[in-house]
């Protein structure tokens, strides 16, 4: 268990001052003649390209997996209600799957998050390309493949690089949508939040101790004008039920001392981001309970109170980008998924190589 006091100061450097810039996005730009300056110019914000969901192979194959058959707005109007039809319909996914890096979190433990940066700045690339590997083994990267039209962010910890791929393709005369989880969640806490009230996270505790919230919220103080945004983040423990981590959680928060009342609880957590009606209901239950064990808890929780899990806050920024770009392929179909893999590469020690899986071919 965790309490998340994180400063607003990121370990990263500043990405709102418009000094940084990641020395990978700096060679790219600075060599035109490039294969990765080519990918990056040659992309197309069109409607026919793919979505790309990239990051390590379990938080991208239940996030690819969500978004291929989530229904939260009616097609025709765009509203916030579902309609019976898949909010994606007429799409093709591209699940880039990580299974090259090591756990991400281990990036901020030793203090080298600029790799991390540089390995989903190369990801994002990668994703653009027409072209990828044949498999491991294969020199170059000759298996043609549809470009992606915009890229998704599977990890948390991958969200300190979301600005560096905007860097380099807004640099490179290019505009492209990235969607990251944290992104995401911040948005969708400050559109309910006010100063009498304060953002809840639940989120694994190397999440909140990374500081990527930290970042995100003072990103968004300023992009929205306010001085800072009010949050406080918990990890209650994996093994608990939802109930029993629900209540662990305010537990916890209560544990603090502080009792503003919690305007939205994020759900950082995709195993849990799957529980978000159950953990709606408790939060109506501790609303109007006559329990006395759960009376105690009412005053921590706003009245307008709800809960956003990580997989609905995705789901959301996607369909409004392409649905405000008017970047929806319009095709009358379900929506399709090509597999890749992201594997090390056997000639040279921490490159890797992007193999799509239905044409791998095994020697």
């Amino acid at each position: 268990m965790l309490l998340a006091l994180v400063s607003a100061v990121s370990c990263r450097q500043s990405e709102t001052s418009g000094v940084d810039i990641l020395p990978f996005v700096g060679q790219v730009l600075a060599d035109t003649t490039s294969v990765e300056y080519m990918a990056v110019a040659g992309y197309d914000s069109g409607r026919l390209g793919t979505i790309a969901v990239i990051g390590p192979l379990e938080s991208t194959s239940a996030l690819s997996g969500y978004l291929m058959e989530c229904d939260l707005f009616d097609n025709v109007d765009g509203k916030a209600v579902p309609d019976g039809l898949d909010d994606f319909a007429g799409e093709t996914f591209a699940a880039y799957y990580d299974v090259a890096s090591p756990d991400y979190y281990s990036y901020f433990k030793d203090g080298t998050e600029d790799n991390l940066r540089e390995m989903t700045v190369r990801h994002a690339i990668a994703a653009v390309s027409d072209n990828c590997h044949q498999n491991a083994y294969s020199r170059q990267a000759l298996v043609p493949k549809a470009r992606s039209k915009m890229l998704v962010l599977s990890s948390s910890f991958a969200s300190v690089a979301a600005s560096d791929i905007s860097m380099l393709f807004s640099r490179a005369g290019k505009d492209i949508a990235v969607i990251s989880p944290v992104k995401a969640l911040a948005v969708q806490g400050f559109a309910r939040y006010d100063e009498a009230s304060r953002i809840g996270i639940w989120a694994c505790s190397d999440i909140l101790a990374s500081g990527v919230y930290a970042s995100a919220f003072y990103d968004l103080a300023i992009e929205n004008g306010v001085q800072a945004i009010d949050y406080v983040g918990y990890s209650p423990s994996e093994s608990l039920a939802v109930r029993e981590g629900f209540f662990e959680y305010l537990d916890m928060y209560m544990a603090s001392g502080d009792d503003k009342p919690l305007s939205v609880i994020l759900l950082d957590d995709i195993v849990m981001s799957g529980h978000q009606k159950e953990l709606e209901g408790l939060v109506d239950y501790v609303k109007t309970s006559a329990d006395p064990a759960v009376v105690k808890y009412r005053h921590l929780l706003s009245g307008n109170c709800t809960v956003i899990g990580v997989m609905d806050a995705v789901a959301s920024s996607c369909y409004r980008h392409l649905r405000r770009s008017n970047s929806f392929t319009h095709r009358i179909a379900y929506p399709q998924e090509i597999e890749y893999m992201i594997v090390p590469s056997p000639e040279s020690k921490g490159e890797v190589k992007y193999i799509e899986m239905n044409n791998l071919y095994v020697p």
